[in-house]
């Protein structure tokens, strides 16, 4: 049996500086990504409640306690690749 703090802890994951660096860079071009962080960051700044299942922490949007990253097939393949190692 898995106990609720082995799952908190499991979500709690630190990011690689060189992914989350990829992230950002991937983010550049992105236009669906820039309009999700410009609502959320709007959001922040005229201090109202994020959206359900959303959290900006780190200079990074969240969806449900995941990075939310930009549809970008290498950073996703990437990702996915360190999940299996």
């Amino acid at each position: 049996m898995v106990s609720s703090a082995m799952i908190s802890k499991v979500l709690l994951q630190q990011y690689e500086p060189e992914l989350l660096e990829e992230v950002q860079n991937t983010t550049r071009d992105n236009l669906e990504w820039l309009a999700r962080e410009a609502t959320l960051k709007g959001l922040i700044i005229s201090q109202k409640e994020l959206p359900t299942s959303w959290q900006y922490k780190d200079r990074f949007p969240y969806f449900k306690n995941r990075l939310y990253t930009p549809a970008n097939d290498t950073l996703k393949t990437r990702i996915a690749k360190g999940c299996h190692n």
